[in-house]
Protein backbone atom coordinates (compact mmCIF):
# COMPACT_ATOMS: atom_id res chain seq x y z
CA UNK A 1 0.00 0.00 0.00
CA UNK A 2 1.41 3.08 -1.17
CA UNK A 3 2.01 5.75 1.77
CA UNK A 4 0.53 9.14 0.87
CA UNK A 5 1.72 12.33 2.71
CA UNK A 6 0.87 12.50 6.05
CA UNK A 7 -0.94 15.41 7.91
CA UNK A 8 -0.34 16.60 11.44
CA UNK A 9 -2.75 18.82 13.10
CA UNK A 10 -2.78 19.43 16.63
CA UNK A 11 -4.32 21.39 19.08
CA UNK A 12 -3.17 24.43 21.53
CA UNK A 13 -2.05 22.07 24.17
CA UNK A 14 -3.20 18.66 26.28
CA UNK A 15 -2.73 17.88 29.52
CA UNK A 16 -2.07 14.46 30.96
CA UNK A 17 -2.49 13.49 34.74
CA UNK A 18 -1.86 10.21 36.38
CA UNK A 19 -3.96 10.93 39.50
CA UNK A 20 -3.07 7.62 40.56
CA UNK A 21 0.45 8.04 41.54
CA UNK A 22 -0.10 11.74 42.61
CA UNK A 23 2.54 12.83 40.04
CA UNK A 24 3.08 15.81 38.99
CA UNK A 25 1.44 17.01 35.44
CA UNK A 26 2.51 15.66 32.32
CA UNK A 27 1.42 17.15 29.23
CA UNK A 28 0.56 16.03 26.04
CA UNK A 29 -1.07 16.71 22.67
CA UNK A 30 -3.93 15.59 20.52
CA UNK A 31 -2.92 14.59 16.96
CA UNK A 32 -4.63 14.54 14.05
CA UNK A 33 -2.76 12.24 11.22
CA UNK A 34 -4.55 11.38 7.28
CA UNK A 35 -3.36 8.80 5.26
CA UNK A 36 -5.60 8.89 2.79
CA UNK A 37 -8.67 10.46 1.99
CA UNK A 38 -10.99 7.54 3.40
CA UNK A 39 -8.34 6.84 5.97
CA UNK A 40 -7.37 9.18 8.91
CA UNK A 41 -7.55 9.11 12.53
CA UNK A 42 -7.70 11.45 16.01
CA UNK A 43 -5.41 10.26 18.47
CA UNK A 44 -3.77 11.26 21.67
CA UNK A 45 0.33 9.59 21.74
CA UNK A 46 1.89 8.85 24.65
CA UNK A 47 4.97 7.80 23.21
CA UNK A 48 7.10 10.25 25.48
CA UNK A 49 6.12 8.52 28.60
CA UNK A 50 6.00 4.95 26.78
CA UNK A 51 8.64 4.32 23.79
CA UNK A 52 7.48 1.31 22.35
CA UNK A 53 9.74 -1.62 23.38
CA UNK A 54 11.26 -3.63 20.10
CA UNK A 55 11.58 -6.85 22.85
CA UNK A 56 8.52 -8.96 22.02
CA UNK A 57 8.48 -9.86 25.58
CA UNK A 58 7.83 -6.67 26.65
CA UNK A 59 6.62 -4.72 23.52
CA UNK A 60 2.78 -3.20 23.66
CA UNK A 61 3.10 -3.76 19.75
CA UNK A 62 2.37 -7.02 17.75
CA UNK A 63 6.37 -6.87 16.04
CA UNK A 64 4.93 -9.30 13.57
CA UNK A 65 3.20 -6.95 11.68
CA UNK A 66 6.25 -4.52 11.16
CA UNK A 67 8.16 -5.74 8.08
CA UNK A 68 10.60 -4.79 5.12
CA UNK A 69 8.05 -4.25 2.77
CA UNK A 70 6.60 -0.57 2.07
CA UNK A 71 3.38 -2.04 0.33
CA UNK A 72 2.90 -3.73 3.72
CA UNK A 73 3.13 -1.15 5.69
CA UNK A 74 0.04 -0.92 8.74
CA UNK A 75 -0.61 2.98 9.28
CA UNK A 76 -2.46 2.48 11.98
CA UNK A 77 -2.93 -0.80 14.14
CA UNK A 78 -5.63 -1.32 16.78
CA UNK A 79 -4.34 -3.16 19.97
CA UNK A 80 -5.48 -6.31 21.38
CA UNK A 81 -6.98 -6.85 24.76
CA UNK A 82 -3.16 -8.32 25.41
CA UNK A 83 -1.22 -5.96 23.91
CA UNK A 84 -4.04 -2.99 25.28
CA UNK A 85 -3.30 -4.40 29.28
CA UNK A 86 0.64 -4.30 28.62
CA UNK A 87 0.00 -0.74 27.42
CA UNK A 88 -2.11 0.49 30.05
CA UNK A 89 0.71 -1.28 32.67
CA UNK A 90 3.32 0.28 31.29
CA UNK A 91 1.76 3.67 31.34
CA UNK A 92 0.18 3.45 34.75
CA UNK A 93 -3.80 3.83 33.78
CA UNK A 94 -6.36 1.06 34.14
CA UNK A 95 -10.03 0.92 32.76
CA UNK A 96 -11.63 2.67 35.79
CA UNK A 97 -9.70 5.81 35.00
CA UNK A 98 -11.57 8.39 32.61
CA UNK A 99 -10.12 11.35 29.81
CA UNK A 100 -11.27 14.78 30.67
CA UNK A 101 -11.54 16.59 27.67
CA UNK A 102 -11.27 19.97 28.13
CA UNK A 103 -11.62 23.20 26.40
CA UNK A 104 -10.24 25.91 28.10
CA UNK A 105 -11.41 28.84 26.67
CA UNK A 106 -15.10 27.82 27.58
CA UNK A 107 -14.16 26.48 30.91
CA UNK A 108 -16.23 23.43 29.52
CA UNK A 109 -14.95 19.59 30.37
CA UNK A 110 -16.32 16.38 28.77
CA UNK A 111 -15.49 13.00 30.90
CA UNK A 112 -15.02 10.26 28.56
CA UNK A 113 -14.06 6.33 30.29
CA UNK A 114 -11.11 5.08 29.15
CA UNK A 115 -12.57 1.77 28.75
CA UNK A 116 -14.71 3.31 25.39
CA UNK A 117 -11.73 4.30 23.76
CA UNK A 118 -9.58 1.98 21.50
CA UNK A 119 -5.59 2.11 21.98
CA UNK A 120 -4.20 2.11 18.81
CA UNK A 121 0.13 2.42 17.25
CA UNK A 122 -0.07 4.86 14.73
CA UNK A 123 2.31 5.36 12.23
CA UNK A 124 4.73 8.71 12.90
CA UNK A 125 4.82 11.90 10.70
CA UNK A 126 8.52 11.47 11.01
CA UNK A 127 8.33 8.09 9.07
CA UNK A 128 8.58 8.14 5.11
CA UNK A 129 7.88 5.30 2.74
CA UNK A 130 11.27 5.63 1.14
CA UNK A 131 13.34 4.60 4.21
CA UNK A 132 11.41 0.78 3.52
CA UNK A 133 11.53 -0.86 6.90
CA UNK A 134 9.59 0.10 9.57
CA UNK A 135 10.51 -0.76 13.23
CA UNK A 136 9.23 0.30 16.47
CA UNK A 137 10.59 3.55 16.84
CA UNK A 138 7.93 4.77 13.61
CA UNK A 139 5.12 4.43 15.66
CA UNK A 140 3.06 6.45 18.62
CA UNK A 141 1.19 4.52 20.86
CA UNK A 142 -1.80 5.84 22.41
CA UNK A 143 -5.62 6.17 22.27
CA UNK A 144 -8.05 6.85 19.29
CA UNK A 145 -10.42 10.09 20.01
CA UNK A 146 -13.76 9.79 17.80
CA UNK A 147 -14.65 13.26 16.17
CA UNK A 148 -17.68 13.23 17.47
CA UNK A 149 -16.39 13.76 21.39
CA UNK A 150 -14.79 16.83 19.87
CA UNK A 151 -17.70 19.06 19.58
CA UNK A 152 -17.64 21.85 16.91
CA UNK A 153 -17.85 25.02 19.36
CA UNK A 154 -14.59 23.54 21.08
CA UNK A 155 -12.01 25.82 20.41
CA UNK A 156 -8.32 25.04 19.42
CA UNK A 157 -6.86 25.74 23.09
CA UNK A 158 -8.00 22.18 23.82
CA UNK A 159 -6.76 20.12 26.73
CA UNK A 160 -6.65 16.58 28.12
CA UNK A 161 -6.11 14.72 31.04
CA UNK A 162 -6.11 11.30 32.32
CA UNK A 163 -7.31 9.86 35.96
CA UNK A 164 -9.61 9.35 38.42
CA UNK A 165 -10.73 13.30 38.83
CA UNK A 166 -10.59 15.95 36.55
CA UNK A 167 -7.29 18.34 37.62
CA UNK A 168 -8.97 21.32 35.62
CA UNK A 169 -9.46 24.15 37.66
CA UNK A 170 -12.36 24.90 35.06
CA UNK A 171 -12.32 29.11 35.57
CA UNK A 172 -12.08 31.16 33.08
CA UNK A 173 -8.63 32.26 31.85
CA UNK A 174 -7.43 35.30 30.26
CA UNK A 175 -5.97 35.73 26.73
CA UNK A 176 -3.22 38.57 26.59
CA UNK A 177 -4.06 41.53 24.79
CA UNK A 178 -1.26 43.75 25.06
CA UNK A 179 -1.41 47.55 25.12
CA UNK A 180 1.79 49.15 23.23
CA UNK A 181 3.75 51.23 25.80
CA UNK A 182 6.84 53.86 26.36
CA UNK A 183 9.20 52.16 28.67
CA UNK A 184 9.26 55.53 30.46
CA UNK A 185 5.79 56.62 30.61
CA UNK A 186 5.30 53.99 33.65
CA UNK A 187 7.48 54.53 37.10
CA UNK A 188 7.17 50.73 37.69
CA UNK A 189 8.92 49.84 34.28
CA UNK A 190 11.56 52.48 34.72
CA UNK A 191 12.22 51.58 38.30
CA UNK A 192 12.76 47.72 37.36
CA UNK A 193 15.07 48.81 34.36
CA UNK A 194 17.19 51.56 36.70
CA UNK A 195 17.53 48.54 39.30
CA UNK A 196 19.00 46.06 37.01
CA UNK A 197 22.55 45.81 38.25
CA UNK A 198 23.74 42.94 36.52
CA UNK A 199 23.02 44.13 32.48
CA UNK A 200 22.11 47.13 31.20
CA UNK A 201 18.52 46.26 29.38
CA UNK A 202 17.71 48.08 26.58
CA UNK A 203 13.76 47.39 26.05
CA UNK A 204 11.87 47.87 22.21
CA UNK A 205 8.32 47.32 21.02
CA UNK A 206 7.35 47.28 24.74
CA UNK A 207 3.81 46.56 25.90
CA UNK A 208 1.74 45.82 29.31
CA UNK A 209 -1.03 43.93 30.22
CA UNK A 210 -3.06 44.53 33.40
CA UNK A 211 -5.31 42.07 35.43
CA UNK A 212 -6.40 41.85 38.84
CA UNK A 213 -3.04 42.58 40.85
CA UNK A 214 -0.49 42.14 38.29
CA UNK A 215 1.41 43.80 35.87
CA UNK A 216 2.25 42.00 32.70
CA UNK A 217 5.62 43.68 30.87
CA UNK A 218 6.65 42.21 27.31
CA UNK A 219 9.45 43.85 25.44
CA UNK A 220 12.24 43.05 22.82
CA UNK A 221 15.70 43.02 24.20
CA UNK A 222 19.29 43.47 23.33
CA UNK A 223 21.55 40.54 23.22
CA UNK A 224 24.27 39.72 20.60
CA UNK A 225 24.07 36.29 20.81
CA UNK A 226 20.37 35.94 19.59
CA UNK A 227 16.92 37.77 19.49
CA UNK A 228 15.20 37.58 22.78
CA UNK A 229 11.66 38.68 24.15
CA UNK A 230 11.70 39.13 28.15
CA UNK A 231 8.42 38.83 30.03
CA UNK A 232 8.67 40.40 33.55
CA UNK A 233 4.76 40.57 35.92
CA UNK A 234 4.89 43.00 38.36
CA UNK A 235 2.42 42.29 42.23
CA UNK A 236 0.95 45.48 43.07
CA UNK A 237 -0.10 43.93 46.40
CA UNK A 238 3.62 42.67 47.67
CA UNK A 239 5.40 45.25 45.66
CA UNK A 240 7.30 42.53 44.12
CA UNK A 241 8.39 41.10 40.75
CA UNK A 242 7.08 37.48 40.71
CA UNK A 243 8.22 36.78 37.57
CA UNK A 244 11.35 37.21 35.03
CA UNK A 245 11.99 35.35 31.83
CA UNK A 246 13.98 35.78 28.65
CA UNK A 247 12.71 33.32 25.61
CA UNK A 248 15.05 33.25 22.83
CA UNK A 249 14.45 33.11 19.14
CA UNK A 250 16.42 31.01 17.04
CA UNK A 251 15.92 27.70 14.89
CA UNK A 252 14.17 26.24 17.65
CA UNK A 253 11.92 28.42 18.96
CA UNK A 254 10.28 31.67 17.07
CA UNK A 255 7.93 34.27 19.43
CA UNK A 256 4.05 34.10 19.05
CA UNK A 257 2.38 37.03 18.10
CA UNK A 258 1.63 39.74 19.77
CA UNK A 259 -2.37 40.10 20.20
CA UNK A 260 -3.54 44.21 20.35
CA UNK A 261 -6.82 44.39 19.48
CA UNK A 262 -9.22 43.36 22.27
CA UNK A 263 -11.72 42.30 19.52
CA UNK A 264 -9.54 39.44 18.32
CA UNK A 265 -11.39 35.99 18.57
CA UNK A 266 -10.00 34.31 21.38
CA UNK A 267 -8.90 31.16 18.66
CA UNK A 268 -6.80 33.84 17.35
CA UNK A 269 -5.14 34.55 20.12
CA UNK A 270 -1.30 33.12 21.17
CA UNK A 271 -1.10 33.62 24.96
CA UNK A 272 -3.30 32.90 27.76
CA UNK A 273 -2.97 33.01 31.91
CA UNK A 274 -4.61 32.12 34.41
CA UNK A 275 -5.46 28.96 36.63
CA UNK A 276 -5.45 26.13 34.57
CA UNK A 277 -5.48 23.63 36.92
CA UNK A 278 -6.84 22.55 40.52
CA UNK A 279 -4.37 23.61 43.05
CA UNK A 280 -1.31 24.80 41.09
CA UNK A 281 -0.50 28.50 40.64
CA UNK A 282 -1.19 31.08 37.76
CA UNK A 283 0.45 30.29 34.89
CA UNK A 284 1.39 31.46 31.59
CA UNK A 285 1.64 29.59 28.37
CA UNK A 286 1.82 29.95 24.44
CA UNK A 287 4.93 32.32 24.49
CA UNK A 288 6.79 30.54 21.53
CA UNK A 289 6.37 28.09 18.88
CA UNK A 290 8.54 25.48 19.30
CA UNK A 291 10.24 23.58 15.93
CA UNK A 292 12.76 21.23 17.93
CA UNK A 293 11.28 20.69 20.98
CA UNK A 294 8.18 21.70 22.86
CA UNK A 295 6.93 24.08 24.36
CA UNK A 296 6.07 24.85 28.27
CA UNK A 297 3.78 26.37 30.40
CA UNK A 298 5.75 28.46 33.10
CA UNK A 299 4.27 29.13 36.63
CA UNK A 300 4.63 32.78 37.65
CA UNK A 301 6.34 32.93 41.00
CA UNK A 302 9.30 34.15 42.36
CA UNK A 303 10.88 30.48 41.68
CA UNK A 304 9.54 29.73 38.25
CA UNK A 305 8.38 26.12 37.73
CA UNK A 306 8.14 24.92 33.66
CA UNK A 307 6.30 22.22 32.65
CA UNK A 308 6.81 20.68 29.25
CA UNK A 309 4.50 19.58 26.50
CA UNK A 310 5.49 16.06 26.14
CA UNK A 311 4.60 16.72 22.09
CA UNK A 312 6.70 13.84 20.58
CA UNK A 313 8.70 15.95 18.52
CA UNK A 314 11.65 13.47 17.08
CA UNK A 315 13.52 16.00 15.45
Amino acid sequence: MAMKKILLVFTFGIFFSLNLYSQDLQIFNLSQQEFSSNNSILYISLSDIYRISSNPDSSALPLDLLGNDRDTVYPIITLDSNFRALFLACTGLSERHNVYLHDAIQSKTQIIPIHKLKSVAVLSIYYGDYYGSVETYDYQIGFEINPKFVENKMGSFTFIAFGKENPFAEKPLSPLIWEAISPNSDPILQAYLSSDSLIKTSFTNTHRFEIHNLSYYLADIENHMASARKLCVYDQISKNWIFDHNFLEGESASHTPIITSPDTEPNNVYQWTGDFFKNQPTMIFGMQYQSFGCPSFFTLEKNEKEIALNCDNRH
